[in-house]
């Protein structure tokens, strides 16, 4: 991310946005048709292997927030007693952790989001306006002050992404690209998007200058390169929700409204599939369901079931993230030691992963792509 280049950038981001984006979805979006099909995901169609990490847990890591892969080391935000950060090797080891990223000794750690970039950990702390940099240590190498409070952040070859949930008149744009210490804005979404119930993971690494930018609450979809921002609108018709009839609702009711709603909602777990293809899990009939879309031939299919052929696992599967040479997920212990009960005959034991006895520790699947 060299000064200059990042400036050049930066200066395309500007142009893109004055010509080419606007809020929600607008006549230059490419619409997606969306198929329904029997046929389950196949791991093998896309992933070469599948590696089981069982995470060595000598303090509890307690509630998962996100997994991210480096080079060399594993990632993971939890909560606990505080909020913390931790790091693994690929052996399941602890190499660090840290429950005291945030202001003063009652801090009580800040971790709004977290990225891996060139082996280093950038930790967004969106409330107090800053970014924190670690190595695979944990040791602060150091701050980035932003200028704006942001939910999500996203680092590759370009630059530093930011995502902002609040509305802040001052500064309307929803996806920022930080260079220098400013904001440039990038693409301004429905503002109906502020009501949203839901946070999550916006990003989908693609290459290492382009990237998929989604919302849980939006059907429609962002690619994100050096010179441009493409909209693609999933074509739900009328069954997507629509949250801004929930924007006069009290928050508890609103959320209500949200759990109760029966078509296609939660557009989350987003993750690369192939150069052109995506993985999303999405709700439908309150039930758990999956998306493939394929960006070059603008159709998409609705998939009830993914079926691990790689490993006798359970099919339960919702991705974390990916980079350019493998994608992940996680479960707890518990869930696989229920799989291996009901399938036990049909499972020889050189198949099974040898789970440790606490059910509540974690198993991290990494899955490299063909």
């Amino acid at each position: 991310m060299k000064n200059g280049q990042m400036k050049f950038n930066a200066f395309l981001w500007i142009m893109c946005f004055f010509y080419s984006c606007s809020s929600g979805l607008n006549s230059s979006d490419t619409i997606i048709n969306i198929f329904k099909t029997n046929e389950p995901l196949l791991f093998s169609s896309y992933f070469s292997d599948i590696h089981p990490i069982i995470l060595v847990e000598n303090r509890p890591l307690g509630t998962l927030g996100k997994v991210n892969f480096a080079d060399d080391f594993i990632v993971i935000s939890s909560f606990d007693l505080l909020q913390q950060l931790a790091v693994y090797d690929f052996q399941g080891h602890l190499m660090a952790m840290r429950d005291d990223i945030g202001e003063g000794p009652e801090g009580f750690g800040e971790i709004s989001d977290f990225a891996v970039y060139d082996n280093k950990i950038y930790v967004l702390q969106g409330y107090h306006r800053k970014i924190s940099v670690f190595d695979s240590s944990l040791r602060l190498l150091e701050e980035i002050k932003i200028s704006y409070s942001a939910s999500g952040i996203y680092v590759n070859d370009v630059g530093i992404y930011l995502y902002h949930l609040e509305s802040n008149p001052d500064f309307p744009f929803r996806l920022s690209f930080f260079e220098a210490g400013n904001m440039n804005g990038l693409i301004q979404f429905d503002e109906t998007l502020i009501s949203a119930p839901l946070t999550g993971n916006f990003f989908i690494g693609l290459d290492s200058k382009s990237f998929i930018h989604y919302h849980p609450a939006s059907d429609s979809i962002y690619l994100v390169n050096e010179t441009n921002v493409n909209g693609f609108h999933l074509n739900f018709g009328s069954s997507f929700i629509d949250i801004s009839k929930f924007k006069d609702l009290h928050p508890l009711e609103r959320l209500k409204a949200y759990n109760e709603f029966e078509g296609y909602k939660d557009l989350s777990n987003g993750v690369r599939l192939s150069a052109s293809e995506l993985l999303f899990s999405i709700s439908h009939e309150k039930k758990k369901k999956y998306l493939k879309v394929d960006l070059s031939s603008r159709q998409a299919q609705l998939i009830q079931t993914i079926k691990n052929d790689l490993l006798p696992l359970p099919s339960n599967v919702f991705f974390e993230q990916n980079h350019l040479n493998a994608a992940w997920y996680w479960q707890n212990s518990e869930t696989l030691s229920k799989f291996y009960q009901l399938n036990g005959s049909k499972i020889v034991d050189t198949q099974k992963i040898n789970l440790p006895n606490d059910p509540e520790s974690k198993v991290v699947f990494n899955l490299p792509y063909k």
